[in-house]
Parts: C-alpha cells; sequence; structure tokens
C-alpha cells in the first residue's frame, strides 16, 4: 500500500494502457493478489513476459525534426513494473 501511495499519478501509462492514477484508486482492492504474484516471481526468479514489455516513443530532441538522428528513444514501463522495481 505504501508503494501505491507513491506512485505519480500524472506518467504516461504503457503498452497495456492502465494508468497509474487507476491502479492507485483500486489499490485496496488488488495489493495482495499484486504482492503475491510479486512474492512468486522473487522466489522462482521469474518475471512474467507481460513485465518485461515497454511501449518505446521517439522524443524529438533538436534540430530537423525530419532526421532520425534528431529524435531519442522513450521507454514508457507498465505500471505494475513500476510497482516492482
Amino acid at each position: 500500500m505504501k508503494i501505491t501511495g507513491n506512485l505519480k499519478t500524472n506518467k504516461s501509462s504503457g503498452h497495456d494502457n492502465l494508468c497509474p492514477k487507476l491502479v492507485k484508486n483500486v489499490a485496496d482492492y488488488v495489493v495482495f493478489p499484486i504482492q503475491r504474484l510479486f512474492n512468486m516471481s522473487f522466489e522462482s526468479g521469474i518475471v512474467p513476459s507481460k513485465l518485461k514489455i515497454a511501449k518505446v516513443i521517439p522524443i524529438f530532441k533538436k534540430g530537423d525534426r525530419v532526421q532520425v538522428s534528431n529524435y531519442r528513444p522513450i521507454s514508457l514501463l507498465n505500471v505494475f513494473d513500476k510497482l516492482m522495481y
């Protein structure tokens, strides 16, 4: 509950399109199943494959917008991945 309380609700959602604000609002209902999932993952050493996916978007740096080299990648992580780490 402490970790979900620290979630920044203005951050973007990941590939699953779940925004941190939604997860923060339903934390009372999902905290124990998620805790169990995280504990099983730590015990087994296996991270669920859905938590390994990031949505990568290009962010313009400067210069000519046509040049690919003027962009840098940003990885948007799943909200549960943010909670896990």
